[in-house]
């Protein structure tokens, strides 16, 4: 029976891909870029002829996507890699690299010039080889896939081919080689062997080449080459829909889509690939698995409430009724144990800027897990990411590391306490400074206890003792009147302030022009040290977020990016201040911690940290300014009132017109819109992952334009369906 396959895949499948396509004005390669780009990619294609390139680049437009034309020479490495550096500056990613550029004629073994046969294999296998290598950068960024266009003609023997013969011969050790050494990196190199493709430029060289070699046989199938003999076979079409061919099935099946029947490539085929991008770009009922009644995470959460209260080891993952659980992750995106690919907008709550698995991170931290983990003494390793650190924030002049963000602040307040003689601690209503006693007093304070507004009551934290709370004196943020009035009341007591510049726990809220200035100038007045808390935004500016806003702390606190994915924590600041950690005084604070500095996290962070550079820190920050922008637009569109927070890679939405301008106001909205765990399944089982306690989350360097829109359109449907509309 005949079949015909015809728009077989969604028309949105490729949509955020990018896609490099050599030879891509003519043929075969022709057909790829415009079925690409009708399923939603951008597309950038190359080819020695200028003339070849515009008329296609026209038709990828007129699809809706968008084009570059490239023109190149593949067997030039300077060319090459100034077409490829072209694209990450026109589309900030790459995805699928397509290698398709091909020279072929007729002619005999015994006719053919030592040049003739070298300019094919130049072409074909050089080609191949000098696009993959330049691309791989950009493919070990996030994963992606190479297909290589193959034949079938060396395998038996093809009369008048030697030339293209060895060159796909080639073509083919070098697919199942880079398939072999940068699979590990999330990269699938793949051959197919499509055949002849009729009414092409190439299939019309070739078939005049054949006439004048010898006479056609007759037949009543379109003209082609059979791969053993020269003779004519049928030829499959590359048409409509993503894949269009005519053929026959055989025992009651349909051919994979573009190859012909009994074809496949080295390590897989274009339908391999096609159902890769399918995985990541899925944003439909395939990533509810984790709901399903059978499934794992569903499973996991049940054994981990048999040994762990709640069924986990930390409340942020927290999700009702239980949280996707995650199997592995690269790039931007992160696989759960249901075998579902999101995109991850949380970052392990920020830590990790350069996305997950980063090889040149992984590379170090693995090279220094071989060598030993941790010794009883000390390493370079921790001796250059403190001159890193000292080098690069103004504020320090000396810094100590620990193992989380909770463990500085607690270092930065004892060493407050220490070096003013001072008990008392002021801190910011609502904000978050991690697990220690006197940094959670009135963290979530409620209506019942947090007091009058221009006094906010010091209230406990469950489990914290009474009696921190005397010693903790609560502001209220944006209100510096008030600010100022209870600084200058306890100044004799107070050892320091600790102030985070954008604070998570107040959904980013931003301060009030002069708020910050104004707590800063009246700590001041009375001698009281400032601890700034950068354990989430030092990920806002090279020199760190005060330092961007021109206020100079007196102790910093760090974490999260500056491991590089592993466990860390730093206090910085004065030389005189963090003198009290000196053992060699009698005084000294004592700081101890059995994997204080490990090497691991030391060696990871120094990459991390060297990767970020000015020019890095610009690139990610404008990417967040886009999100933004492109969330209040889309909220506005909609008609719904929201307000869009953030700064930088940070970025929070809360859905209310209500003013907020501190924790009272946001405690009081969040009670009242019990949404947003809703909205945070919605948007799982639309490919994204994000905060399950907002519309909040950070962006990783691997993120280009192409996630920003997927998240967009994410939360756009994830907010149609809840009926979120003016």
């Amino acid at each position: 029976m005949n079949s015909e396959l015809t728009d077989v895949f969604r028309k949105d499948l490729l949509r955020g891909r990018v896609a490099l396509i050599t030879g891509g004005g003519t043929g075969i390669c022709r057909g790829i870029a415009l079925a690409f780009a009708a399923h939603g990619a951008d597309v950038a294609i190359t080819s020695r002829k200028a003339a070849h390139l515009e008329p296609t680049a026209r038709e990828i437009e007129a699809l809706g996507a968008r084009a570059l034309a490239l023109p190149a020479d593949v067997r030039d490495p300077v060319a090459v890699a100034e077409a490829v550096a072209a694209v990450e500056r026109t589309f900030g990613r790459l995805d699928i690299v397509v290698n398709g550029a091909a020279g072929n004629f007729v002619c005999a073994a015994e006719d053919l010039s030592p040049n003739g046969f070298g300019t094919v294999v130049d072409i074909d296998l050089k080609g191949t080889y000098n696009i993959s290598r330049a691309c791989l950068p950009l493919l070990k960024a996030r994963g992606g896939v190479i297909l290589n266009i193959s034949a079938t003609l060396h395998y038996l023997g093809t009369a008048s081919q030697i030339h293209v013969s060895a060159a796909k011969a080639g073509v083919d050790a070098v697919t199942r080689t880079l398939a072999v050494e940068w699979g590990p990196h999330g990269i699938r190199v793949n051959g197919i062997a499509p055949g002849p493709i009729e009414n092409t430029e190439g299939v019309a060289r070739l078939l005049e080449g054949e006439k004048r070699a010898r006479p056609a046989p007759e037949s009543d199938a379109a003209p082609g080459f059979d791969g053993r003999r020269g003779g004519v076979r049928a030829l499959p079409v590359f048409g409509r829909g993503i894949f269009h061919q005519r053929s026959h099935a055989r025992r009651g099946r349909r051919p994979v889509a573009g190859l012909l029947p009994g074809e496949r490539g080295a390590c897989g085929g274009l339908r391999d690939m096609i159902d890769k991008a399918s995985a990541t770009l899925s944003v439909d009922e395939t990533s509810t698995a984790y709901r399903s009644e059978g499934a794992r995470s569903r499973a996991l959460f049940d054994r981990a409430l048999t040994v762990m209260p709640g069924g986990n080891t930390r409340h942020s993952v927290a999700l009702n009724p239980y949280p996707v659980y995650i199997a592995n992750g690269r790039g931007c995106r992160v696989t759960d144990v249901e075998g579902q690919e999101r995109i991850d907008f949380l970052n392990n709550f920020t830590s990790l800027i350069l996305g997950h698995a980063d090889p040149e991170v992984t590379a170090a931290a693995r090279d220094r897990i071989e060598q030993g983990t941790a010794f009883a003494g000390p390493t370079e390793a921790d001796v250059e990411l403190a001159e890193l650190l000292v080098e690069r924030v103004p504020a320090i002049d000396h810094v100590r590391f620990c193992n989380s963000g909770s463990e500085a602040v607690m270092l930065a307040v004892k060493a407050a306490r220490a070096f003013t003689g001072r008990p008392k601690l002021a801190k910011i209503e609502g904000a978050y400074h991690g697990i220690y006693d006197y940094a959670q007093i009135s963290e979530v304070s409620a209506p019942l206890n947090w007091g009058p507004a221009d006094r906010p009551a010091s209230v406990p934290d469950a489990g914290t003792a009474p009696q921190a709370g005397a010693d903790v004196v609560v502001l209220p943020w944006n209100d510096p009147e008030v600010c100022e009035r209870l600084i200058d009341e306890h100044g004799g007591q107070l050892a320091a302030v600790i102030l985070d510049s954008l604070p998570l726990g107040l959904s980013m809220i931003p301060p009030l022009p002069d708020f910050l200035e104004r707590v800063v100038a009246a700590a001041r007045r009375h001698g009281v040290l400032v601890i700034a808390d950068e354990i989430l935004n030092f990920r806002l500016d090279y020199h760190g977020a005060f330092a961007s806003i021109g206020l100079q702390p007196d102790i910093v606190c760090l974490a999260q990016i500056i491991g590089g994915g592993f466990p860390v924590g730093a206090v910085g600041g004065r030389a005189d201040i963090m003198d009290v950690f000196d053992h060699r005084r009698p005084d000294s604070v004592h700081h101890g911690g059995t994997y204080n500095g490990n090497p691991v996290s030391m060696v990871a962070g120094l990459v991390t940290m060297r990767r970020m550079t000015p020019e890095a820190y610009l690139k990610l920050n404008r990417l967040g300014d886009s999100l933004r922008d492109q969330l209040g637009g889309m909220l506005r569109s909609r008609g719904i009132a929201a307000q869009v927070f953030g700064r930088g890679s940070l970025f929070s939405v809360r859905l209310t017109a209500a003013p907020l301008r501190n924790w009272r106001d946001l405690s009081n909205h969040t009670r009242s819109e019990p949404i947003y765990g809703k909205i945070s399944h919605g948007m799982l089982g639309r490919g994204i992952m994000m905060s399950q306690r907002g519309i909040m989350g950070s962006l990783s360097t691997p993120m280009g334009a192409p996630e920003i829109g997927a998240f967009l359109d994410a939360l756009d449907s994830t907010l149609a369906s809840l009926g979120r509309t003016a």
